[in-house]
């Protein structure tokens, strides 16, 4: 410290008068302190504003609550109140609506010790002018610039996960997103992948978009269609479901025995499923389906190194292939024909 300094301090020191000498026995900092962590430990609110009169404001007395297993409105809006069943497993699912939320974060309330979470509305493209070309011309906002949304959602799970009630505040400025594929969509995909395997999702996309243009749909109704579409992997996930029903017959030894009893019957050759092994029944040893044919057969036969056949010189190879059937492994034995 300098001279200067420390000569400033003494004086500004010598002009204290007995009452205003202060004790440093009890640091009015560390008095401070402890009344901060006192009133913390007394007041459990982390966030005030998240508390039902504020949130909700006056209007909490005449709110709509919905019971049982309903569901959020699709654009839900405004002040209002749901109860609904939760689902422990899916929790995204009991309580999802068409809005672009923010990620949720936790909360706390007086009053209430169950989970609590809370999150902001993301908002949504939105022109604010009023003359904007695009709304000349076509009669509805461009979607150019952001604008803020002020709503907030706030979850609050009941102790025993039974329930969850959604509190829902202010209105929104930005639109809802359907972000799923409607069940008429989803039926049309799964019966045109279930007629050609070979259709491949891009393509049913574009194939919907061209029909609905040669139908002569209005502009809005191609929109919305190919707003429906514009998810690559719902799409795919239609397509793999619609062929895990077609071929459900893998994965029940019922379905398959009465396919083997078919084939028999159809094409007299026994040796198509030689054999299925259930290992539920029978633990020894694992689940299996051993095909074959009477050509195969023949072949094996031939290649007995006791028997006199070109085949006897040749390998039997094997491989095995992980994707062809969920949760089996296809193992393949084969060989070079030298007369095919």
């Amino acid at each position: 410290m300098a001279d200067g300094e420390a000569g400033k301090i003494l004086v500004d020191l010598t002009r204290l008068q007995d009452d205003d000498v202060v004790d440093l026995t009890e640091s009015p900092e560390k008095k401070f302190k402890r009344n901060c962590v006192h009133q913390e430990h007394s007041d459990t609110k982390s966030d005030s504003s998240d508390d039902l009169p504020s949130v909700l404001g006056e209007i909490s007395d005449n709110l709509p609550s919905v019971l049982g297993s309903g569901t959020l409105p699709f654009d839900i809006d405004g002040d209002k109140v749901f109860k609904l069943r939760y689902n422990a497993n899916s929790p995204a699912n009991s309580t999802s609506d068409g809005r672009p939320w923010n990620a949720y974060f936790n909360s706390k309330r007086s009053g209430f010790n169950g989970i609590r979470r809370r999150a902001s509305c993301k908002g949504s493209p939105k022109c604010s002018d009023q003359m904007c070309w695009y709304k000349r011309q076509y009669g509805k906002e461009n979607n150019v610039n952001f604008g803020s949304c002020p709503a907030v959602k706030v979850l609050e799970v009941s102790e025993g996960k039974q329930w969850v009630i959604v509190y829902h505040r202010h209105n929104h400025t930005c639109t809802a997103i359907n972000k799923g594929v409607s069940k008429k969509v989803k039926d049309d995909a799964a019966g045109a992948f279930q007629k050609s395997r070979q259709l491949k999702p891009k393509r049913y996309v574009n194939d919907r978009i061209i029909t609905a243009i040669e139908q002569g749909t209005s502009n809005e109704e191609v929109r919305k269609v190919a707003e429906s579409l514009v998810n690559n992997v719902a799409v795919s996930n239609i397509k793999a479901s619609a062929k895990a029903e077609m071929d459900s017959s893998g994965h029940n030894v019922d379905d398959v025995g009465k396919y083997r009893d078919q084939v028999c019957q159809k094409l007299g050759d026994p040796f198509l499923i030689y054999k299925v092994h259930n290992k539920s029944l029978d633990p020894s040893q694992p689940s299996f389906v051993f095909k074959n044919s009477r050509e195969q057969m023949q072949i094996a036969v031939d290649m007995d190194r006791q028997r006199n056949n070109p085949l006897i010189e040749e390998y039997c190879h094997l491989d095995g292939n992980h994707k062809r059937c969920a949760g089996y492994k296809t193992i393949t034995l084969w060989l070079y024909h030298p007369f095919l």
